[in-house]
């Protein structure tokens, strides 16, 4: 199991977007995983960073690690907002414009757990 970390910090959609994309290149270069993970860690990372821009206060820091003790990828949102968790209340139905992220983000994710102000979001991958 390769050792493996990442940890960047944004304000704004253009960094994050430079962030996401240094992050993502990261693991492409020092990781040997399936398209399948791969995309999963782009739309975990961008639903989670984009819900901490939008919802959250900036800066938003983004930390990712592989551990060898669970040999699961672990990704870890946070901002310096209060924090709401948008999961407790679903998606507004099927037409509604925002609301799905966290449940994309759950049903992708082995585990996901919030701390107790919801402003930084754990999510863990099986990487195996």
């Amino acid at each position: 199991m390769p050792e493996w970390s990442f940890k960047d910090t944004f304000s704004t959609p253009e960094q994050m977007r430079v962030v996401l994309r240094n992050m993502l290149n990261d693991v492409r270069a020092n990781l040997e995983v399936d398209e399948e993970l791969w995309y999963d860690m782009k739309i975990i990372l961008h639903e989670l960073c984009c819900n901490a821009i939008n919802h959250g206060k900036v800066p938003v820091q983004t930390m990712s690690a592989i551990c060898s003790k669970d040999k699961k990828l672990h990704i870890l949102v946070s901002d310096a907002g209060e924090g709401h968790n948008q999961l407790q209340k679903g998606p507004s139905g099927n037409d509604a414009e925002h609301g799905r992220g966290l449940h994309i983000v759950s049903n992708l994710a082995d585990e996901l757990m919030f701390n107790s102000s919801a402003n930084k979001v754990l999510v863990m991958i099986d990487y195996r």
